[in-house]
């Protein structure tokens, strides 16, 4: 029989309106949305809005911009917040020690093992999630999103660390969420009490 991993949280509040509704569903759905479209998940629709920073300049494809005419994809709180811990399962005997799952050796867009090994996370999402409300994003060079190789796509040309490596704007190592990964639709079902688990 299968045995299910999951992780839970106390004290956090995805349930406080302002938070749940922090995000754009057509946005998720992989069409192009513009800012005043989404005025919900405000402060994270563009880049540096956070550290009132939108005037920070960049050049990306060879043109120059700034963080205020790019938007984050996916935009909001609830993205922003993304649990992202990960977790190793080893079986141990005796001395020896083997592992039987990485949470780092998953892609995030087909949710298969990079490699092979005892365990899976396909299937841990929603299957209405996986097949009509979660898209990869209509790319064009206002797209703040995760790096695009992980979505197979070609990447940027920017001067910018952040958004080349697909990192929040001013927050380095912070990932932008990758739509397609079940993971980040386990994450983005919002739950009702404060104290919870969710599947991983």
């Amino acid at each position: 029989a299968p045995i299910y991993m999951y992780y839970k949280l106390t004290n956090f509040y995805q349930n406080h309106r302002r938070f749940a509704k922090s995000r754009s569903d057509k946005q998720l759905a992989g069409d192009i949305v513009s800012s005043g479209s989404m005025e919900d998940a405000a402060p994270l629709i563009n880049p540096g809005e956070y550290f009132d920073a939108t005037g920070t300049s960049l050049s990306v494809n060879g043109a120059g911009t700034t963080y205020g005419n790019m938007v984050y994809n996916p935009a909001g709180l609830v993205a922003w917040s993304m649990f992202n811990d990960s977790f190793a399962l080893y079986s141990i005997n005796g001395t020896n020690r083997a592992l039987i799952c990485n949470a780092l050796n998953f892609d995030k867009t087909s949710n298969e093992p990079i490699t092979q090994m005892g365990c899976h996370k396909k299937g841990i999402a929603w299957s209405t999630d996986v097949s009509a409300k979660y898209k990869t994003p209509s790319f064009n060079d206002q797209q703040w999103t995760a790096r695009r190789s992980l979505y197979g796509a070609a990447p940027l040309t920017t001067d910018n660390d952040y958004l080349m490596n697909g990192w929040y704007a001013s927050e380095p190592g912070h990932e932008v969420p990758v739509t397609t990964d079940e993971d980040f639709m386990v994450w983005m079902r919002t739950a009702s009490p404060p104290t919870f688990r969710k599947l991983y």
